[in-house]
């Protein structure tokens, strides 16, 4: 039984299961059509001389034999189910450290764990991408007793309103009362202390992650990669299964 790195298996296993398959299904359409397991001999024999009557004979080929349709099954599907031993095998025994900067974050990972890694980390760095920053043009501070929030500077705004103030436009005299006008103001008559509060990351710890995320799905890869060049063993197992199956 020869041995080959676990990549050349799973290679050749994608291109038995596309080419089994898309026999499989042919042979799925023509098996279940009834009426090509079926022939027909029919010839005419005169018993009277001389009578016109003389139709052509009738004849139609039996197309499909069922033997023969299982025995094309059984080699369309054979070198799939052995790849797939094979594959299977090789995945049980095929792993890899994940490792960091020197550290080894899993210990013997198998492929199946890497390629669900692979997929979940892609799907942080979408959720982490999407995920708002804190406004770089304000000086930020950290709110106290409040983990994670912060808050912008004290910002003082005045709250105004419009009053009508009497101005005199000309004193009293004897002769004439003074005369006076209401005029419009606007005067302070409060302020307002405001702040803004966050729960936002910053720019710097988003981009810190997002390249952690990166950091890690390439020590994934790289471990993926390994795992897959662990040499296996050919398995084979469809010559049994079919034997017990059609025999």
């Amino acid at each position: 039984m020869t041995a080959r790195p676990l990549h050349a298996i799973i290679a050749e296993n994608g291109q038995l299961k596309k080419a089994a398959h898309t026999a499989q299904t042919e042979l799925y359409k023509q098996a279940q059509k009834s009426s090509l397991y079926v022939g027909l001999s029919k010839k005419y024999a005169v018993l009277r001389e001389g009578d016109s009557f003389a139709p052509s004979n009738e004849t139609k080929r039996v197309q499909l034999i069922a033997g023969e349709v299982l025995k094309s099954y059984r080699q369309t599907m054979a070198p799939e189910w052995d790849s797939e031993l094979s594959l299977r095998a090789g995945n049980q025994e095929a792993a890899a450290d994940v490792v960091v900067d020197g550290n080894v974050l899993v210990n013997r990972a198998p492929t199946a764990f890497l390629l669900y890694m692979e997929k979940e980390l892609e799907s942080l760095k979408t959720f982490l991408s999407k995920m708002p920053v804190r406004d770089p043009a304000t000086a930020w501070e950290d709110t106290q007793g409040q983990a994670g929030i912060a808050n912008s500077p004290t910002a003082v705004s005045s709250q105004g309103r419009k009053v009508q103030e009497p101005i005199v436009l000309a004193p009293a005299t004897i002769e004439h009362p003074a005369q006076a006008q209401l005029i419009t103001k606007d005067v302070i008559i409060g302020q307002w202390e405001s702040k803004t509060f966050t729960g936002a990351m910053t720019p710097d710890r988003k981009r810190e992650l997002l390249s952690r995320v990166t950091t890690l799905a390439i020590a994934v890869k790289t471990a993926r990669l390994e795992a897959n060049s662990t040499v296996v063993e050919n398995r084979a197992a469809a010559a049994n299964l079919f034997s017990f199956l059609l025999s």
